[in-house]
């Protein structure tokens, strides 16, 4: 896992008394992050959190990592965040929206909390409701976005369901953290009632290696799932 650090903030003091000199070395107090408050918040919309823990008097830095298995060649993780210290043991921050959904580390200075916050991705449907159809073969094109979500542009490395319903996947676009598909669902005889949906997919991502003397590059496949509850009725 990658981590961060930065140099710490020393302070000497030099005197003279009468004929020697002394010298006198202060530290300012360690910053300590211990929890973070909500710990789960969703990528459409801008948060507020609050970072709970010691030290946070003079601190100039609060950033969010996003972790991963892997160190991505293409992918800046960090974001800074715009913050407030309320006291030596509270800081509040807003959490921009948009950014990446995943596990992230808070970074206060030079302290970390590891798995600080998680970012849920979310989805938006242009189809929320179809009416109950005996016809077997009743479809319809639906077009999802999903918030915080990198699929890969190949069809067939997604896999979308309506409630189990398997969709057949015609189009994937990619912008920024956010992707658009659109699906073809057949929901004859589909039973009336509300329906989740489900993704799981894999994209090809390409990987940084530190081989020491120099920095090498592989493609890997990169896994995920979500799960999105209510997205569509039969009426």
């Amino acid at each position: 896992m990658q981590t961060k650090t930065k140099a710490g903030v020393w302070m000497l003091a030099m005197g003279v008394v009468g004929a020697g000199i002394f010298f006198a070395g202060s530290a300012r107090a360690a910053t300590t992050p211990t929890s973070v408050s909500p710990s789960e918040i969703w990528t459409d919309e801008d948060s507020t959190i609050t970072i709970s823990g010691s030290g946070f008097t003079g601190t100039s830095d609060v950033e969010l990592f996003r972790i991963t298995s892997y160190t991505p060649a293409d992918e800046i993780r960090n974001k800074r965040l715009n913050f407030t210290v309320v006291s030596d043991n509270q800081i509040t921050a807003t959490v921009p929206s948009g950014l990446r959904a995943g596990s992230y580390e808070i970074w206060v200075n030079d302290a970390t909390l590891e798995s600080a916050l998680t970012i849920q991705p979310t989805v938006t449907s242009n189809v929320t409701q179809l009416n109950y159809s005996v016809a077997k073969k009743a479809k319809q094109n639906i077009i999802l976005e999903f918030k915080g979500i990198v699929l890969g542009k190949n069809n067939s490395w997604a896999t979308i369901k309506f409630g189990g319903r398997s969709t057949k996947v015609k189009r994937v676009s990619v912008r920024g953290n956010n992707s658009t598909v659109v699906v073809e669902l057949n929901y004859g005889k589909m039973a009336q009632g509300t329906y989740d949906l489900s993704l799981n997919y894999k994209n090809k991502v390409r990987e940084e290696i530190d081989n020491g003397s120099k920095i090498k590059y592989r493609n890997r496949w990169d896994n995920g799932s979500a799960n999105f509850s209510g997205v569509l009725q039969i009426l």
